[in-house]
């Protein structure tokens, strides 16, 4: 009977420990292409590996596979005479376990069995992909029906959507360091989001340093125009409250200003009646909170420092924010219709003052405290 030698009882166990036994005893790490190969082999077995390391790419097999054809086109590369293209699996899953390690090129190079460099230039190229083409088709607002009776069923009517900022720490730009220094004395990019009542994103808006204040993002953004001129949602329903006439609205904390369309607390100091109105918008709001905890959550990288060029960084963001969407929704998001519209001129003169705008959001706002207490 023919036994076996201990190079290779060695080699039928690399993928399970990740090292060598050389001939002196002496331990060396092995690269893990071996193991990705194996994690999406066909059959029961890999999908038995893929489940174990699932925590290494953070999507389910059926998701992953949606993601590689939706960009395959966009990525794929030919060979040369001097190396093999490395595949568009190889190419997304590099950047997810990027998003999901902590941003490590040595942990993603190690593992997928390349090169730093070339892991770097994988990554962005997935992000700005990613960023490109599949940006409209995950993040979008979709059936605003839906989301209305979301926030409805959390004791807010007429909302599509509750929007926050929250800052992204990055390692300090080589020249620009001041500029990303936030309040907390650390360098950021600031995220701002607006996601519906099951946390999932509906706008993403990112680039600007964590110095600048939320008011200044939100004005800065497409959705705020859009708002403004009335085109987000599609034919603008408003429904009667409290004898009113009220259109869609965002709902906000304290560091945003007051708007017919924007809606935030009272301050300190309210009466029992505007507490009232507090708890309610408090209740659906927090969505919003529970969501960045998960977006950060699942992928450290973005609470962890990312290390990349200021031009990288949104294509870096935005794509974790893609992800989590394709995640939440089992791949169903990019099956949807986006119906806002890409492009809209803005006209600043049809637009009314701050202090007018002011006044009528205090208004709302007012009738929605007569409405809760009621």
């Amino acid at each position: 009977m023919h036994s076996k030698t201990k190079t290779e009882v060695a080699a039928t166990t690399r993928y399970k420990t990740g090292r060598k036994q050389t001939q002196k005893g002496r331990r060396e790490t092995f690269p893990g292409a071996g193991l990705w190969k194996s994690t999406h082999m066909d059959g029961k077995r890999g999908r038995k590996l893929y489940a174990k390391n699932i925590k290494l790419y953070k999507l389910h097999r059926a998701e992953f596979a949606t993601g590689k054809w939706e960009l395959r086109p966009h990525l794929t590369r030919r060979d040369t005479r001097l190396r093999k293209a490395v595949p568009v699996e190889k190419q997304i899953a590099m950047a997810v376990m990027y998003l999901a390690h902590k941003g490590s090129y040595a942990t993603v190079a190690t593992f997928f069995g390349v090169g730093k460099s070339t892991a770097y230039r994988a990554i962005i190229h997935v992000f700005l992909c990613m960023e490109t083409h599949l940006f409209r088709r995950a993040v979008y607002l979709g059936d605003h029906r839906k989301v209305m009776a979301g926030f409805e069923r959390l004791g807010f009517p007429q909302v599509v959507g509750a929007i926050d900022g929250c800052h992204i720490p990055i390692i300090a730009p080589a020249h620009e360091g001041v500029q990303y220094i936030n309040r907390k004395q650390t360098h950021s990019m600031i995220l701002q989001v607006t996601c519906d009542h099951n946390g999932i994103f509906l706008d993403l808006f990112t680039g600007f340093a964590g110095s600048n204040h939320d008011t200044f993002l939100l004005k800065e953004s497409p959705i705020y125009h859009a708002l403004k001129a009335g085109i987000y949602v599609p034919r603008r329903p408003t429904v009667t409250i409290a004898g009113k006439r009220v259109g869609p609205i965002l709902l906000g904390d304290g560091g945003y200003p007051i708007k017919p369309f924007l809606l935030i607390p009272f301050k300190v100091g309210h009466s029992k009646r505007e507490g009232v109105y507090n708890r309610r918008l408090s209740k659906a709001r927090c969505i919003v909170e529970r969501s960045f905890g998960r977006l950060k959550s699942r992928f450290r990288a973005l609470q962890c420092g990312l290390d990349l060029t200021v031009d990288n960084l949104p294509s870096a963001i935005l794509a974790g924010g893609i992800l989590h969407n394709i995640i939440e929704t089992n791949g169903e998001v990019l099956n949807g219709r986006n119906t806002s519209p890409e492009t809209f001129v803005i006209d600043p003169r049809r637009y009314i003052s701050d202090d007018d705008e002011r006044k009528l959001g205090e208004g709302i706002r007012d009738t929605f405290v007569t409405y809760f207490n009621s």
